[in-house]
């Protein structure tokens, strides 16, 4: 028995060194859906999310600002989401495959939009919350190595969202300028992970239980701009728009918890706060968008986000990648280039009295790239969408699926020979109030 205390102390305090460390510099966040900042909208989504260049409703502010100024007329808009996500998990260290199932739902978007005019200038503002980046995610497998049989149960709540204050302006006839200001406050921004293992420990001939549970609880704060230009030709068939999304540094703050419990030495508690900064990335994309008729329209988008540069600085100066979890100088990370093909097509069908009543069918594809470990992740979807629009409001709903073979290997050692087979079901719907 004294024998069997003292080697359970032992791996106690070796495991205790491990996890600590691994704990401190593996600190990153594993998004649950894709980290691409794409913007809102069951029409632009259902346009496969190819929307830079149209960006001619409430959702503008989070493609391009620029094309708020096309808005005629003040409206408000609100657009909810539900997404069902199937993760089939691959490691050389766990017993069998394991699949887990993921679903939620939430408002994607708000907004309020008022044009006026100014010295004979077009000028748009608005107001929105978007919800941008999802943190949702269960984890549930079996570990078996030589020496160890461990049950883990891992858990992520939480979201980022920002308040955004949007401006656009009429340049020229053909011109048009715009600015969105992201106001990422903490008390939107908030999100806890968890983890919990039950290990079966074979040491020296003798078996012993170990519970180990941690939890860390986040709060993120900044602020940045996205900036927008949009051109179109005399005719308004063609337009050209660009959109760059500016870097920014965020105060992180977080607060972790532990307990660990030995089936023969008792239990230890313990936790730490820390006060870190995170470097997000630049990003950008350009636009195209063919109307060849009154009621068809294309449109094409390529953007690129620089992940090499989304980095977290702790508060010894380390500067550690949040894709991998290691230092930034180790880290072989890429820009991400996403590619966005969509079109619509709306029947119109005409009242007295200038009412008219407008049902689109829409449809898109899209590779969207997630960032990894020396190459990123390839990712593919398509959306399909349609609605009802009259001069009082319009309802719109998009459902697009995304998947990725083979992804993810990057979030565990190489050693465990860890994959995923991820695919995504989300649908989309927005309502849309003119006055």
């Amino acid at each position: 028995m004294i024998q069997k205390f003292l080697n359970t102390l032992i791996y106690g305090v070796l495991f205790f060194i491990v996890f600590f460390h691994s704990a401190f510099a593996q600190d990153m966040i594993p998004f649950a859906s894709t980290p691409e900042p794409v913007g809102s909208g069951a029409r632009a989504l259902g346009m496969g999310g190819a929307f830079i260049a149209v960006a001619d409703d409430a959702t503008a502010a989070s493609w391009n600002p620029a094309g708020l100024v096309q808005l005629d007329r003040p409206e408000m808009s609100i657009v909810w989401n539900g997404f069902h996500r199937t993760e089939d998990s691959m490691s050389a260290f766990s017993e069998n495959n394991e699949i887990q199932r993921i679903s939620n739902q939430d408002i994607n978007y708000l907004s309020m939009v008022y044009p006026f005019n100014l010295f004979d200038r077009n000028i748009t503002l608005a107001l929105n919350y978007q919800h941008l980046y999802d943190f949702k995610n269960e984890q549930n497998f079996k570990m078996s190595l030589s020496d160890e049989l461990r049950d883990i149960t891992y858990e992520e709540n939480g979201s980022l969202s920002a308040i955004g204050v949007a401006c656009a302006i009429k340049a020229t006839p053909q011109l048009y300028f715009g600015v969105t200001l992201n106001f990422w406050n903490n008390y939107f921004n908030k999100w806890e992970k968890s983890y919990v293992s039950d290990s079966l420990i074979v040491w020296d001939e003798a078996n012993f239980f170990v519970y180990e549970r941690w939890k860390e609880e986040y709060s993120f704060k900044g602020v940045n701009a996205n900036i927008g230009i949009l051109w179109r030709t005399p005719d308004d068939k063609l337009k050209i728009g660009g959109v760059i999304k500016l870097p920014f540094t965020a105060d992180l703050k977080s607060e972790t918890k532990m307990y660990q419990q030995y089936e023969y030495t008792g239990k230890s508690i313990f936790g730490y706060h820390r006060n870190m900064k995170i470097d997000m990335p630049i990003s950008y994309g350009i636009g195209f968008s063919y109307r060849p008729s009154d009621q068809i329209n294309l449109s094409a988008d390529i953007y690129k986000t620089q992940w090499q540069d989304f980095i977290i600085k702790d508060e010894y100066g380390n500067k550690i990648s949040y894709i991998t979890g290691k230092s930034s100088d180790e880290s072989d990370i890429d820009p991400t280039i996403q590619f966005r093909m969509g079109a619509e097509y709306i029947f119109i069908k005409s009242f007295e009295k200038a009412k008219f009543l407008i049902i689109p069918v829409r449809s898109g594809i899209f590779y969207s790239p997630a960032p990894a470990e020396e190459r990123p992740d390839d990712y593919y979807g398509f959306s399909l969408g349609t609605g009802i629009a009259t001069n009082r409001f319009s309802f719109d709903v998009a459902y697009q699926y995304r998947w990725g073979n083979n992804v993810r290997s990057h979030i565990l050692p190489d050693d465990m020979d860890f994959s995923q087979d991820i695919s995504e079901h989300n649908i989309y719907s927005s309502l849309t109030i003119y006055f």
